[in-house]
């Protein structure tokens, strides 16, 4: 009899008086403490990498305790917001960078070997993190918290009818093809063919890129049509009839992100819609990093050496497939292949570099001052570049390239932390932080849990939308999460609006 009164009272969904997720969590904590106390002892007797271990066990503690807070609380989800950008940016500026020093790839060759910078990065890091955390922890306890809704309404009908969502994803991912198309024919996807190309015809590019997001939303759309209707064939194909395209898309801009972005949306909206974590897609998109790397490097050296012999489709696929045989040429055998993307993928998550870079910049500095104001925000996201002829470029990071002495055919990333730091010091870099934090969980207790389709959608697009643009500087960054929250719930009320408030009521 007692035993059964205390099985009654183990949570659902636990096997046991400890819940999965802590269990997970507890050995994911132990491991990494292995591994680190292991690398401590046993890696490079260096007193500065010595000093870098012990700063990123303290980075690494403290997301395990604002993680486990969350669990506490049961506000815990890998897709939150708060959680997931507390893992990347772990990641991103404490293991990526730890990674790039053990495996020996070379640094910027201003730090001479020097990891000094590296480690006031980190501090800096570690203390906006922390504004991060209780900027999400007060939103958390000020914003209501709304009802969590009841399982997916899942139909189970082998056909359900098609209905209008389905019908604006086909229309705005035809819509989104057609402009893709000739932009290809045109200007080579402009960012894909340089730098130069696309600041050329910026104002028709700025148009375009807005135009080529419809086919990601339509993505969206037809992704949560497909895990709130599983049983539906024509809503499965249509997917895939999405899916893959713009894969390919993704390719022949050139960009990783372009690619890599669908399979973190699908495993985004599966997994908040199924209520459980969709391994397999968020493998799939960190796998295909690395696999991608070595052919989409060799891939963007030809189109931008060959840009002046135009660009198709049959052109694009020519330059694919000499790209794939250059880069197998080089890396002869799959584990060189794979080693050489690990090595780059390696390199470009280690945003940690970015930072110290930026902090280190001496009188390089006034090259990175452009003409953005604050008291723009309001109206910069809104104001199309036809009606403002002088509306200022945001393109700090490609500033960034010039100040490094990349050249203006890149861009580098100069993070969000980092240009808070630059240009606000200590105060700016926290109170930039905090708000960051407010706003990452603002959304997440407004959209992600509310298991409808119109919030999944803003959710999940907008999502991708933050994962990319902590790269960028402070004012873009801002002006992006308004400009894209604020078109994204329209949208959002245009598909998912019902029938009835199309009509007037006539009673």
């Amino acid at each position: 009899m007692e035993l059964s009164r205390t099985q009654s009272l183990i949570p659902a969904g636990t096997s046991g008086p400890i819940a999965m997720s802590h269990l997970a969590l507890m050995c994911s904590v132990a491991l990494a403490a292995t591994a680190w106390g292991w690398v401590l002892i046993a890696g490079p007797q260096d007193h500065q990498i010595e000093s870098f271990l012990i700063i990123l066990g303290v980075f690494g503690a403290g997301c395990v305790l604002f993680i486990a807070s969350r669990m506490r609380s049961g506000h815990f989800r890998f897709f939150d917001l708060p959680t997931f950008i507390t893992i990347m940016a772990f990641v991103e500026f404490g293991l990526a960078p730890l990674g790039c020093f053990l495996a020996g790839v070379k640094l910027d060759d201003s730090f001479h070997g020097d990891y000094e910078a590296f480690i006031h990065a980190l501090v800096l890091v570690v203390l906006g993190m922390i504004a991060f955390w209780i900027g999400a922890y007060r939103a958390a306890q000020r914003t209501p918290a709304r009802a969590k809704s009841a399982a997916v309404p899942v139909t189970f009908a082998a056909s359900p009818p098609i209905d209008r969502p389905v019908l604006w994803a086909v229309s705005l991912y035809c819509a989104a093809f057609v402009v893709k198309a000739y932009f290809l024919q045109k200007l080579g996807f402009g960012y894909g063919a340089s730098e130069q190309v696309y600041f050329k015809h910026l104002a028709a590019m700025q148009v375009a890129n807005v135009v080529f997001q419809l086919g990601t939303y339509a993505l969206v759309i037809l992704a949560i049509e497909r895990s709130f209707h599983p049983f539906s064939l024509e809503r499965r194909m249509l997917f895939w009839l999405v899916f893959v395209p713009e894969c390919l898309w993704g390719l022949l801009s050139g960009m990783k992100g372009t690619l890599l972005q669908n399979f973190l949306l699908v495993a985004i909206v599966s997994s908040l819609s199924e209520r459980k974590l969709k391994k397999n897609w968020l493998i799939a998109a960190f796998l295909g990093l690395v696999v991608i790397y070595p052919f989409s490097i060799r891939y963007r050296e030809l189109v931008r050496s060959r840009s002046h012999e135009g660009m198709d489709f049959g052109r694009a696929a020519q330059l694919s497939t000499m790209a794939f045989d250059e880069a197998a040429q080089e890396d002869s055998t799959a584990a060189g292949w794979l080693g050489s993307g690990a090595t780059a993928t390696l390199s470009r998550l280690n945003l940690l570099q970015s930072f110290a870079l930026v902090i280190s910049l001496g009188p390089r500095a006034p090259l990175l001052k452009g003409d953005e104001r604050w008291w723009m925000l309001p109206i910069y996201p809104f104001v199309p570049r036809f009606l403002w002829p002088t509306k200022p470029i945001l393109d700090k990071t490609r500033r960034f390239s010039v100040a490094l002495g990349y050249g203006d055919q890149t861009s580098t990333a100069i993070t969000y932390p980092g240009d808070l730091f630059f240009e606000y010091g200590l105060p700016g870099l926290l109170l930039g932080m905090a708000l960051f934090g407010l706003f990452a969980q603002w959304l997440t207790k407004h959209f992600a849990v509310q298991g409808s389709k119109p919030s999944l959608f803003v959710y999940a697009s907008i999502f991708v939308t933050v994962f990319f643009v902590t790269e960028l500087d402070a004012f873009n960054l801002w002006c992006t999460l308004i400009r894209y929250t604020v078109l994204l719930s329209l949208v959002a009320w245009a598909v998912y609006r019902r029938p009835s408030q199309l009509r007037p009521n006539r009673t």
